[in-house]
């Protein structure tokens, strides 16, 4: 059984336009070594990535801003200024020298950051004064961890700009080299906070159930990438599940070419257990709201990753 999973690991593999060597994917990991404040990636994360990049194998990025409202973390990458993309290029080029290909995983943080960071209060979905009274919860600020201060609900018509800065932060992608990105939609930040009920509680159309809250602003992120000026860039969606057992992390490939209408999560037969019917109702909603068909694929090993 080693052996086979072994075996597989270093076969090709397809994800999106670009063909891996092997399926050993390096994951989002925060090192917060970015410039501050200007979020320009330094010469430290250029050596670290380039230190990483295998030939034929796949780095995805730390997580990186798309705008200043969404930065999270002092140290944190950003991806909005020719600053920023001319970092970002360096690095890019380092790891393409070595063979690898290199995502971006573009991120707002939402409610999970501090105004000493963002230099205004973070938004998120609806307010819960809850969140940021947590003694449990912190971020990484000018001054060392904090508590997040006190959000904001964002207005219906704020979140069509949060769309357009994902647009742009797509097109600055493909200007920095990057082979694909990824959309954070986990791990509580923004996305995330539209998509778990304890988070949303809004009446408009990005409220109530998952379908709801999520078709619009998926669907747009999706067309605008399938109309991306080249057509050339990966495109992945990170979902995370919470369950009563605990938390799951799935990455839903999605390429630009949408003709088979699938929206596929590959799932390691070891986490099987943990697949649920929570798992299950909420990739169904995404499908639904997407217009596609929903698929969990239980595989020996897919793509060892997780952040």
């Amino acid at each position: 059984m080693y052996m086979q999973i072994q075996k597989k690991l270093f076969t090709p593999v397809q994800i999106g336009p670009i063909t891996l060597k092997h399926r050993i994917v390096m994951p989002p990991m925060s090192r917060l070594r970015a410039q501050w404040p200007s979020g320009i990636p330094s010469d430290l994360m250029r050596e670290y990535y380039s230190q990483r990049a295998s030939d034929g194998g796949l780095i995805l990025t730390e997580a990186t801003a798309i705008s200043p409202s969404g930065r999270g973390y002092r140290g944190a990458p950003c991806l909005y200024r020719d600053e920023q993309v001319t970092g970002w290029k360096r690095i890019t080029d380092a790891v393409h020298a070595n063979g690898g290909y290199m995502f971006v995983q573009l991120w707002h943080a939402g409610r999970t950051t501090h105004v000493a960071v963002t230099g205004e209060q973070p938004v998120t979905a609806s307010v819960d004064p809850a969140y940021w009274a947590d003694p449990n919860i912190f971020v990484v600020t000018p001054d060392g961890f904090s508590r997040p201060s006190p959000h904001r609900a964002l207005e219906t018509t704020e979140i069509a700009v949060i769309i357009e800065q994902y647009r742009t932060a797509a097109v600055n992608a493909k200007r920095a080299g990057f082979d694909g990105v990824e959309v954070m939609a986990a791990n509580g930040h923004l996305i995330d906070q539209f998509l778990q009920d304890n988070s949303n509680k809004r009446t408009d159309r990005y409220g109530g159930s998952v379908e709801d809250s999520v078709k619009e602003p998926t669907q747009r992120l999706l067309d605008e990438g399938a109309t991306h000026e080249a057509r050339t860039l990966g495109l992945a969606l990170r979902l995370a599940y919470t369950l009563c057992a605990g938390s799951i992390e799935l990455l839903a490939e999605l390429g630009l070419d949408r003709s088979g209408n699938t929206l596929a999560l590959d799932v390691p037969s070891e986490s099987s257990l943990f697949v649920g019917e929570t798992v299950q109702r909420r990739l169904d909603a995404v499908a639904r709201s997407l217009g596609m068909n929903p698929v969990i694929r239980h595989r020996e090993t897919g793509l060892a990753a997780g952040a």
